[in-house]
Formats: C-alpha cells, structure tokens, sequence
C-alpha cells in the first residue's frame, strides 16, 4: 500500500511538471462540452414524496455528495436530445461490502446467486506457450482483482431516457423523458417508461437489482430500434474526471458531429446509449492524478461485468435481430470500458456462447497500456487478438495528449505520442497493431485493418486543448473533424460487413 502511494505522488509530481509545459498548445476554437457544463449547476428538482424517497434512498446507498453522478435523477428535465439517447449511471457507494451480499455480480461456485456469475479462467487466449499461459495468468488475476477484491463495486443506481427536443435548449419538448430503472425514484410519482424496474434498497442484496435494471432497457431499445427503424446502436462511453452533466454534453457533442457528418451518406437513424460513472475523487481535484490507479481500475470493473453484459447481453442480440450496425466509442478511461466488454466477454458465465455480430470499437485517446494488445510485455493483456473476433477495432493516438503523455515514464498509454511511436517502431508489435494516418492519396490504404487493431495518428485534428480542460489535446475529440473521422471508420466497417 505505501509503494502505492508513493507511486501515486510521484505521478503527480510529474504530472504538474508535464502540465507546466502545455502552454504552447493552442486553445480549441470549437464549442467545448466541459465549458457548457460549467455553466450548469445541478440542483435538486425533487419535491414532495420523490424528495423525501430520494434523501432515504440516499442515506442507504452512500453515494457522491452534491448529485454529480446521479444529477439526471434529480434534475431529468435539464436532460434533453434530438435523437434517441439512453444515459447508464453507475456509482460507487461509500460503504464497504462484506461478502456475496454487498456485491452486485457473483463467483463462479455462488450457485445461489441471482445475479450474473463471472470466472476469470474462462479468460482464454491463442496458443498453449508458456509465455501466453504467463500473460494470461497475470490478466486473469487483474480480473479477479477488479471484481472480487475491490470493497466498494460499482452499481448501476440508474437509467434514463432522454427529454427529445430539436436543441437541447429547446422548451418545446416532442417526447417527455422517463426512467427505465432508478434506485432513488418513487414508484408512483417518478416517471417511469413503459419498460421499467422499479427496485427496494432496504433488500440486503440491492446492488444486484441493475441487472433487471439492464433487461427493461433491452426492451426499451428495442422497442425504439424498431419505432425509428434504426441503421445504428451507438454505446458512448466518457473517461476520467467527467461528472454526469459533462459526459452527456459530451454525448450530445458526438451525436451532432456524426449526425452532421452523415448528412452527405445517408441513412443514419441511430439510437444512442452513453455510460456515465464515477470518475474523480471530489476531495483531489486540485490533484485529479492521484486517483489515476484506482479510475482506471474502476473503468476495468464496469467493462468486465455491467458492460460486458449491456453490449453483448441487452444490447447485440437487438443489433443482431434488426442487422442494425453495432458501434461502441470511448474517450479515455472511458475506452476500457468499451473494450473490456468486448474483449473480455467470456467471463461472464452464459448458457449459451455470445453471438458474433459484427461491430466497430472506436477509442478515442485510450488511457491504457499498448502492452494490452500482447502477451511478452506488461502486467495486464486484456485485448490480445485472438479474443478480437469479428470486431473492427480502432483507436485514435496523438503527440499533443499530455494527459497519456504522462505515463510515457514508466508504461506507454495507446493515446500518446510514445505509445504510438513503440507501436510503429517495435517490430514484435506489427503483427497485432497497424499504425495508420486518417488521410491517404489512396483512401483504400486509410481503411481499418480487418485482423489487426488500427491505431491511428491522429496529431493533425488532435492538437488543441479544449476549453476548461487541462492535458493538452487529451479532449480535443469533439470537433468536426473528429466526426468526419468517426463517420469514415463506421461507413467503412459497415461495407466491410457487406462484403
């Protein structure tokens, strides 16, 4: 524990000193999601019997002081889209579980269990050598240690469709929002879809209601999927230091840049799904890198069991069903969400295997270790190729994102410029990761790679620091240009399928 927290020191030191130097970097000139947030501050619209089963709930579930991870619930009307957009809340409550009751997942051998099992054995990979036995061990063991080590889980605590107007300005409101699932809601005077669980904190096992929580949302998705008659299922995923408002502005800023971007390559009838989660400690956030440790590991944890469960449970048999084109997108931390739900799928223990839909896994700026790709370097290998099925999975890396930069001195993270320097230069890395430029003479050699993941470099559109944000370009994945990018790698891998 004391080596851990000095590493942590050590790491903020560093950071300061790597910020320090940031001020040459150009301040975007785009609207920036993080500054639209600002200007809002949650407050509590509760009143009445919801208010006063809001503030019980509360006192038994322990989570953040101040609503930033559950404004939705306490605010939903400052909650408005244009198009289809679910937001997953997921929290970390401050009491400490002791044993299968205070988790929300179970072991293999919890038979009794009503909730999903996961085994981290069923983690498998590629051939019988002993230096992939070695690596796959080691992953194995970072497994188990997210999900069944770790004293505060974290839990779904809610589900909200979205308000749908033109802007989300808008007063003029075409379909009101509603919950599919909400720890804190009251069962007759919160608004509730017509799918939806309505749960009870005061059962010892309450963390485990979100996954009934996950299967009302199924049927809402579906229900949508086939109302709009939908061309995509988008699942967002925001990273580090994000409260709730800020992730669904960040949503917001997504679907408009894809959504304008589609406009000349029609059609594009999406729905979305964005997870927001805790992802800052409150009490550091004059040093938001001492929690990098403990984030990145709380990012794992939702990949492994509440998102492996949404993408490939709830939400790939509806793709599978309407051939509706799968995507997953995420930013940061927010991309060991989305590719630990993938990659890691096997886990968690099914009656019948995962179906192999075809679909895209974007991450833009990952916050991870290139080492996650191999087995013959690092601690951790969640994302080696032989778990990568038919995904085609891409990822963003620029020079000026100081905020992976950072972890250049002891591992190299994916979004940075060392990462994506070790990835184009070791030659042991080729065989699983191609390092690509966004634009080509030939658009044909800008495509994806079908069997290897694709890194691109991205420093000509990622070189801007966003406004109210720090880490150089870390953020800079709003704009126009990060839209015609991701509408490229989806028309592409959507012509792929067809093939």
């Amino acid at each position: 524990m004391k080596h851990k927290w000095l590493a942590r020191i050590h790491l903020c030191i560093v950071a300061i000193s790597v910020l320090a130097g940031c001020a040459s970097i150009e301040t975007c000139t785009y609207d920036s999601p993080a500054e639209e947030a600002k200007k809002h501050t949650p407050t509590l619209q509760l009143t009445g019997a919801q208010k006063e089963k809001y503030l019980a709930v509360r006192e038994v579930v322990k989570t953040h002081e101040d609503f930033l991870y559950h404004s939705a619930v306490v605010e939903p009307d400052a909650y408005v889209t244009r198009h289809p957009l679910f937001i997953v809340g997921f929290e970390k409550p401050r009491d400490n579980y002791s044993g299968e009751v205070g988790r929300p997942y179970c072991k293999k051998d919890e038979l009794a269990c009503n909730a999903p099992r996961f085994y981290s054995k069923e983690f498998i990979v590629g051939n019988a050598s002993s230096e992939n036995k070695d690596a796959v061990e080691r992953t194995r063991d970072d497994i188990d240690k997210n999900l069944f080590r770790d004293p505060r889980p974290l839990v779904l605590t809610h589900i909200l469709n979205l308000s749908r107007a033109e802007t989300p300005e808008s007063s003029k409101i075409s379909r009101k929002g509603c919950f599919v699932f909400n720890l804190y809601g009251h069962a007759e005077e919160t608004t509730w879809c017509v799918s939806h669980h309505k749960a009870n904190v005061d059962k010892a096992d309450w963390k485990k209601e979100g996954w009934k929580g996950l299967d009302r949302l199924g049927d809402e998705i579906d229900a949508l999927v086939r109302e709009e008659n939908a061309t995509h299922i988008i699942l967002m995923a925001t990273g580090w230091n994000t409260r709730q408002y800020e992730s669904y502005r960040d949503f917001l800023a997504w679907m408009k840049v894809i959504s304008e971007d589609f406009k000349s390559s029609p059609p594009f009838r999406p729905v979305f799904i964005g997870i927001s989660w805790e992802s800052e400690w409150p009490w550091w956030q004059r040093l938001p890198f001492v929690s990098e440790f403990t984030k990145g590991n709380d990012a794992d944890e939702i990949g492994y069991s509440w998102g492996n469960y949404l993408l490939n449970d709830v939400i790939k048999p509806i793709a599978f069903k309407k051939n509706t084109q799968l995507v997953a997108i995420g930013h940061s931390f927010g991309t060991r969400i989305v590719f630990s739900a993938h990659y890691v799928r096997e886990i968690l223990l099914r009656n019948k295997p995962v179906s192999e839909h075809p679909m895209t896994l974007i991450g833009l700026q990952p916050a991870f270790p290139i080492a996650r790709f191999v087995s013959f370097e690092g601690k951790e290998h969640q994302y080696m190729s032989a778990n990568k099925g038919n995904a085609r999975v891409v990822a963003t890396s620029s020079k000026y994102d100081t905020a992976n930069g950072i972890m250049c001195i002891g591992t190299r993270y994916v979004g940075a410029g060392c990462g994506l320097k070790a990835l184009r230069e070791r030659e042991k890395y080729q065989q699983f990761v191609e390092v690509l430029k966004p634009n080509c003479a030939d658009k044909k050699e800008c495509l994806p790679d079908l069997k290897k993941v694709s890194v691109y470099d991205a420093s000509d559109f990622v070189n801007c620091q966003l406004k109210c944000t720090s880490s150089g370009a870390h953020s800079d994945v709003y704009d126009d240009s990060m839209g015609h990018f991701l509408g490229e790698i989806i028309r592409s891998s959507f012509d792929a399928q067809k093939m």
